[in-house]
Protein backbone atom coordinates (compact mmCIF):
# COMPACT_ATOMS: atom_id res chain seq x y z
CA UNK A 1 0.00 0.00 0.00
CA UNK A 2 0.80 3.74 -0.90
CA UNK A 3 1.97 5.44 2.55
CA UNK A 4 0.05 8.20 1.62
CA UNK A 5 -3.27 6.35 0.67
CA UNK A 6 -6.72 6.26 2.54
CA UNK A 7 -9.40 4.30 2.90
CA UNK A 8 -12.63 4.89 4.33
CA UNK A 9 -13.98 2.31 6.91
CA UNK A 10 -16.43 0.85 4.15
CA UNK A 11 -13.84 0.28 1.49
CA UNK A 12 -11.90 -1.69 4.18
CA UNK A 13 -15.44 -2.94 5.33
CA UNK A 14 -16.01 -4.58 2.29
CA UNK A 15 -11.98 -5.81 1.57
CA UNK A 16 -12.20 -7.59 4.20
CA UNK A 17 -15.67 -8.57 4.25
CA UNK A 18 -16.98 -7.44 7.64
CA UNK A 19 -19.57 -4.91 8.48
CA UNK A 20 -18.55 -1.40 9.02
CA UNK A 21 -19.23 -1.57 12.70
CA UNK A 22 -16.63 -3.95 13.32
CA UNK A 23 -14.18 -1.28 11.57
CA UNK A 24 -16.05 1.51 13.24
CA UNK A 25 -15.25 -0.73 16.65
CA UNK A 26 -11.69 -0.91 16.25
CA UNK A 27 -11.30 2.64 14.63
CA UNK A 28 -12.25 3.86 18.19
CA UNK A 29 -9.07 2.75 19.85
CA UNK A 30 -6.86 4.15 17.50
CA UNK A 31 -5.31 7.25 17.93
CA UNK A 32 -7.11 10.38 15.90
CA UNK A 33 -3.99 10.96 14.36
CA UNK A 34 -4.07 7.69 11.85
CA UNK A 35 -7.72 9.17 10.94
CA UNK A 36 -9.16 12.14 8.96
CA UNK A 37 -12.70 13.20 9.08
CA UNK A 38 -14.34 15.00 5.86
CA UNK A 39 -17.86 16.15 5.45
CA UNK A 40 -18.73 13.25 7.88
CA UNK A 41 -16.84 10.36 6.38
CA UNK A 42 -13.64 8.95 8.34
CA UNK A 43 -10.47 8.40 6.04
CA UNK A 44 -8.05 6.29 7.76
CA UNK A 45 -4.45 6.08 6.79
CA UNK A 46 -1.76 3.83 6.06
CA UNK A 47 -0.90 2.09 9.74
CA UNK A 48 -4.44 2.50 10.85
CA UNK A 49 -5.15 -0.08 8.31
CA UNK A 50 -2.74 -1.86 9.03
CA UNK A 51 -3.50 -1.80 12.75
CA UNK A 52 -6.90 -3.09 12.44
CA UNK A 53 -5.37 -5.81 10.14
CA UNK A 54 -3.69 -7.16 12.92
CA UNK A 55 -5.74 -6.46 15.45
CA UNK A 56 -8.54 -8.48 13.41
CA UNK A 57 -5.64 -11.59 12.71
CA UNK A 58 -5.53 -10.91 8.74
CA UNK A 59 -3.36 -10.08 6.26
CA UNK A 60 -3.29 -6.43 5.07
CA UNK A 61 -5.16 -6.01 1.62
CA UNK A 62 -3.33 -5.71 -0.99
CA UNK A 63 -3.85 -2.60 -3.50
CA UNK A 64 -3.93 -2.87 -7.31
CA UNK A 65 -4.74 1.04 -7.88
CA UNK A 66 -1.62 3.37 -8.30
CA UNK A 67 -3.71 6.70 -7.99
CA UNK A 68 -4.04 8.85 -4.35
CA UNK A 69 -7.33 8.82 -4.12
CA UNK A 70 -9.03 12.72 -3.52
CA UNK A 71 -10.54 13.93 -0.22
CA UNK A 72 -13.33 15.99 -0.66
CA UNK A 73 -13.40 19.65 0.84
CA UNK A 74 -16.11 21.28 2.70
CA UNK A 75 -16.66 23.42 0.35
CA UNK A 76 -17.62 20.27 -2.54
CA UNK A 77 -19.48 18.89 -0.16
CA UNK A 78 -21.42 22.76 0.37
CA UNK A 79 -22.06 22.68 -3.35
CA UNK A 80 -22.91 19.65 -3.47
CA UNK A 81 -25.76 20.81 -0.55
CA UNK A 82 -26.93 23.91 -2.07
CA UNK A 83 -27.57 21.90 -5.97
CA UNK A 84 -29.50 18.97 -4.00
CA UNK A 85 -31.69 21.80 -2.26
CA UNK A 86 -31.86 23.72 -5.70
CA UNK A 87 -32.97 20.97 -7.10
CA UNK A 88 -35.75 19.87 -4.51
CA UNK A 89 -37.60 23.45 -4.73
CA UNK A 90 -38.37 21.78 -7.97
CA UNK A 91 -40.46 19.39 -6.30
Amino acid sequence: MMSDELKTIKELADELGVSKDKIKYRVRKLPSELTTKVGGVTYLKNEAVERICKDMGVKTPTYSRVEKPTIPTENTHSKKRRYYQYLLTFY
